[in-house]
């Protein structure tokens, strides 16, 4: 049988030669067409794809998802039209990076002319098309198939006609074709104007000029590709156009009415189902880069047909390829917090790398043109540290590229010189042998921006493999990003190192398939922000095994799209447990199913096996299981929460939202240990969507101090009827519900402790503005209060006896008024200005506190801020005051019943403010208690006074009143708040780290009440 044969009928016997056969399809130069023309009724062998693509890929379509589509009627328009086009091609294109436009100016008829030119081209006789025919990229207008025929592993089933003046000033027309020489030409005048149009959109919604894209010449040069993909008659063996992205800043597709084309979105691949007149706009690699990420350019295809011929016209908008303009990220849309990804190549750089590799290869060499770009950061690394290539045996040591791996030189070249030269090895599983370690600078000065996202990063480099017994040091305090981003790495394989004190999550993996993690060992303090273990998105056949995780937020966080994730012999604590979410915010679709998590042990974090979703969103997280799970002293083993949220950012996302994430499909089987607070299980599901199929069997959980666990539907009950404690004595209780006991353990540790002959200091302010001696003593006092005991009394303040009578009568009104007009306030949602509410972390804490709460925020409260302003300035001269005075203040006007068993409960637990400075109210039953020298010292009422700066204990009578004003500063304010400047030096360094107010309440309000916020922002050494 002949080789010609042999690629004719797809037959692959021993004497198959598939560089002979596609030569002898190449200089036939007849195309795809031809094959069809003689009648093959199999595909040769060079279309044929691979057995584990075919399985991977084609059953993954998602019927019920469709594109975008933006009507351009009203673009032109300064007009809540216009703002809304913006707001939808923006929204599009970092989703989606694909969406079809309508209305766009094109006239129908030329979209309908160029269509049948391109097909007039292809049906044309044979010999005509012949003198186009050629694989020479210099010549402007070319007829061949597949540029990449002689390097990708199967053909496409596609002819191409390709006019592409990039290479030369000016396309000569007399060039194309005579038999669609016009339509073209007056088609790509039209695409033109809409590009400039959609990039004028496009600068707008990313906050830039109007002209800024235009202006960097990306419409200054296109190419034109006219697709014939002929009727195939094995279609699910091969495709029309392999999976890839665009090598430009946008393309602008005109397709007909046969449809094939496909959009990979969130792991799946949906049909981009032909619409009559529009046109298809998609992200490019250069347009991704240029916009630092904002924007998407995502991989797509083409399936082929039984039915055809299939035509589509695409116009690449490339920039100006011969131009020696430097392109990187747009310099408005990088920042500290958001600093350059990619660095700054010029447009040949960009397609020389993009000509010299197939069109689908995934492969470690960086295939798509964007990968080429991917700064490479690995910085200082001690002795041991390889890469090389596995299949042709190549080593690469770094220290023969001249690394010094003393920990202290900057060793970034090294690793970059001896990464190129795996690159250009010959192999297909590049790795990197880790023995030593790589850590962080101790200064982000010798950086630059452009590291400081992720500090080892790697995209779409297939079959890597990361191991050793080395550390990556992230140093965090001083970073932010991630320590090391893995994205569209299939077959990665990550084993054995150290990663330690990330600034941000210590390993992002993203779109990696098939996938194998194990023996790592991550560690961070309790108290970091955000340093979760490991992220997992857009992934599907992972494995996560025998690791320990320690850190200060997940040890594994699930986003979405993922499936098939299986983890086991994970040991997790501190921090925030092994976590399904959170997903569906801002009304995404979720899509997470088959989690399987067992054999894992949680030990002292805060949740165990937790799933989250935002209201609102869509989709679904099924099929999950939890088997075998040890517990030691975690705060909620189980829980599900289908109202997650910000509250102290409220808005849309914290109110209660018709739609949600479906939970369904869910087993918690065999968890067996102790829990740290008395709600062991917690099933938050939502009404909209409520969880399904929820199966809890074999739980054998314990409280840590050895009380009764408390009931989910004990607390939801007493929640939901909206009376509060006083409700509990109305209805005649003569004794406190369990919710509310304390453990034996902290009975027995603080009750015994109070201190009866100590008082707080009391200062009188009458001569206060006073600049003589008198005065002076009062600031000397206050100071010596606040320093000694961070607690005093005032009196002769400046506020009428009378004021503070009516207050305390007024919250008493409020408290004990018809409990149906009570109810209207009763809210947990913190974002309101008024609200009623009995204890802020009822399903956080270990028990809960005997009181109700009015909590009013005001924009004035005149007696209390001129009294907060005048304490800011004795206090510290008016710096205070500059930093904090009186921008917002919180008022609680608490209500504590008299308590039938006062010894078993507390009136509000152990705790410090979350404010600059608080004014308290008290009446004359007392109860507050402050912890001075380790003794609790009771604050006796004084008539008249107030006392300043707070924390409660309980007594039998009652009902006691208090109102506590809090001086919280700008919570919405974006200003940094540290030790003042004038009180460190270098025998006094800063013992806090700096924070926004809205930083410092986000970690407030996600605590319970008895836990100390401080201990959060202090520095680690």
């Amino acid at each position: 049988m002949s080789n010609q044969t042999a690629m004719i009928n797809g037959s692959q016997s021993n004497s198959y030669d598939r560089k002979t056969d596609l030569k002898a399809f190449d200089e036939g130069k007849t195309g795809v067409k031809g094959l069809v023309d003689v009648g093959v009724r199999q595909i040769p062998s060079i279309f044929v794809r691979p057995h584990e693509d075919l399985a991977k890929e084609f059953d993954t379509c998602q019927e019920d998802l469709a594109i975008p589509i933006v009507d351009l009627a009203h673009a032109r328009q300064c007009s809540s039209h216009g703002e809304e086009i913006i707001r939808r091609v923006i929204w599009a294109s970092d989703k989606w990076g694909f969406f079809q436009v309508v209305n766009h100016g094109v006239p129908l008829e030329i979209l309908d002319e160029v269509i049948e030119g391109v097909r007039m081209f292809h049906e044309q006789d044979v010999d005509a098309k012949k003198e186009f025919y050629t694989r020479d990229r210099s010549r402007q207008v070319r007829f061949n198939c597949n540029r990449d025929l002689y390097e990708s592993t199967a053909a496409n089933w596609r002819d191409t006609l390709c006019v592409n003046p990039v290479f030369g000033s000016e396309l000569d027309p007399e060039l194309l074709p005579p038999i669609c020489r016009e339509v073209i030409l007056g088609f790509v005048n039209h695409v033109i104007r809409l590009g400039d149009l959609l990039l004028e959109l496009l600068s707008v919604g990313l906050g830039l000029e109007p002209n800024h894209l235009r202006e960097m010449d990306c419409t200054k040069t296109w190419s034109l590709v006219g697709h014939y993909y002929p009727a195939c008659p094995e279609p699910d063996l091969t495709l029309g156009t392999s999976k890839h992205s665009d090598p430009s800043f946008l393309t602008i597709l005109l397709q007909d009415q046969i449809g094939g084309l496909q959009v990979l979105h969130q792991n799946q691949w949906v049909n981009v189902k032909p619409v009559p007149g529009a046109l298809i706009v998609n992200i490019g690699d250069i347009l991704q880069i240029v916009s630092n990420d904002k924007l998407q350019s995502v991989y797509h295809r083409v399936i082929p047909k039984k039915v055809g011929p299939r035509i589509s016209v695409a116009t690449f908008l490339t920039g100006p390829i011969s131009s020696p303009k430097m392109y990187g990220a747009i310099k408005e849309l990088v920042s500290e917090e958001n600093p350059p990804i990619y660095k700054e190549f010029t447009l040949q750089e960009f397609f020389e790398q993009f000509f010299t590799r197939p069109l689908d290869q995934p492969d470690y060499n960086f295939p798509l043109i964007v990968a080429a770009y991917v700064i490479m950061s690995f910085l200082a690394t001690s002795n041991g540290t390889r890469v090389w290539s596995t299949t042709d045996d190549s080593s690469f040591n770094v220290l023969d590229y001249g690394a010094i791996g003393d920990g202290k030189k900057d060793d970034t070249e090294a690793f970059s010189k001896a990464w190129a030269k795996v690159c250009g090895a010959t192999g297909y599983k590049p790795s990197l042998l880790i023995n030593g370690s790589l850590v962080a600078p101790n200064s982000l000065d010798a950086w630059g921006s452009a590291c400081q996202s992720a500090w080892i990063s790697s995209e779409r480099v297939d079959n890597l493999v990361l191991y050793g017994q080395g550390k990556i040091d992230g140093r965090g305090s001083i970073w932010w990003g991630k320590a090391l981003s893995l994205h569209r790495c299939n077959g990665l394989r990550l084993m054995g190192l150290k990663h330690k004190d990330s600034p941000n999550a210590h390993i992002r993996i993203s779109d990696c398939d098939n996938s194998i993690i194990s023996n790592l060992h991550i560690n961070a303090p309790e108290d970091s922000p955000n340093t979760d273990g490991i992220d997992i998105s857009s992934s599907t056949h992972l494995q996560i095994h025998n690791s320990i995780i320690a850190t200060g937020d997940d040890c594994i966080a699930i986003g979405s799209p993922a499936s098939w994730i299986n983890i086991t012999r994970i040991t997790c604590g501190p921090g925030h447990g092994i976590s399904v979410g959170s997903l569906g915010r801002s009304g995404d679709k979720a899509q997470v199913e088959e989690i399987h998590v067992r054999n894992c042990t949680f030990k002292d974090s805060k949740n165990g096996a937790r799933i989250k979703t935002w209201q609102g969103g869509s989709g679904y997280a099924r099929k999950i299981t939890f088997d075998d799970i040890p517990l030691v002293d975690v705060e909620n083993p189980i829980i599900i929460d289908q109202y997650y949220c910000d509250r102290r950012k409220g808005g849309r996302e914290c109110e209660v939202q018709p739609n949600a994430v479906a939970i369904s499909d869910v087993t918690y089987n065999g968890f067996q240990g102790t829990s740290a607070t008395l709600a062991a299980i917690t099933l938050n599901c939502s009404q909209a969507q409520p969880c399904a199929n929820v199966v809890l069997q074999n739980i054998k959980i314990t409280s840590s101090g050895g009380n009764p666990l408390k009931s989910v539907i004990d607390l939801k009950a007493f929640d939901e009827s909206k009376t509060g404690v006083k409700g509990l004595l109305h209805a005649g209780a003569e004794k406190i519900p369990s919710i509310f006991v304390r453990s034996q353990e902290d009975l027995s540790k603080e009750f015994d402790t109070y201190q009866e002959d100590l008082a707080i200091p009391i200062v009188d302010l009458t001569n206060v503005r006073q600049t003589d001696i008198q005065g002076e003593e009062i600031i000397r006092r206050i100071i010596w209060a606040s320093e000694k005991w961070g607690f005093f009394q005032l009196v002769n303040h400046g506020i009428p006896l009378e004021v503070l009578d009516k207050v305390i009568e007024g919250v008493r009104m409020f408290h004990e008024q018809d409990v149906d007009l009570k109810k209207e306030y009763y809210s947990r949602d913190h974002t309101k200005q008024v609200l009623f509410t009995s204890n802020r972390d009822f399903y956080h804490s270990k028990g809960a506190n005997w009181r109700d709460t009015l909590e009013v925020i005001l924009a004035y409260m005149n007696h209390v801020i001129k009294l907060g302003d005048l304490l800011l300035e004795l206090l510290s001269v008016d710096h205070l005051g500059e930093l904090c005075r009186t921008k917002d203040w919180n008022l609680s006007g608490h209500y504590y019943p008299a308590c039938p068993e006062a010894d078993l409960t507390l009136g509000t637990s152990k705790n410090s403010d979350p404010s600059f400075l608080t004014i308290l109210l008290q009446d004359q039953i007392g109860g507050l208690q402050v912890l001075h020298q380790n003794q609790w010292v009771n604050v006796k009422p004084v008539p008249g006074a107030l006392i300043v700066n707070i924390g409660d204990f309980l007594q039998k009578v009652g009902p006691r009143i208090s109102i506590a004003a809090f001086s919280t500063g700008p919570v919405s304010s974006t200003k940094i708040y540290g030790p003042i400047k004038e009180l460190v030096s270098k025998d006094n360094p800063p013992i806090y780290k700096e924070f926004t107010r809205q930083e410092f309440l986000e970690q407030f309000f996600t605590r319970a009440f008895d836990q100390l916020i401080i201990q959060y922002f202090r520095q680690t050494t």
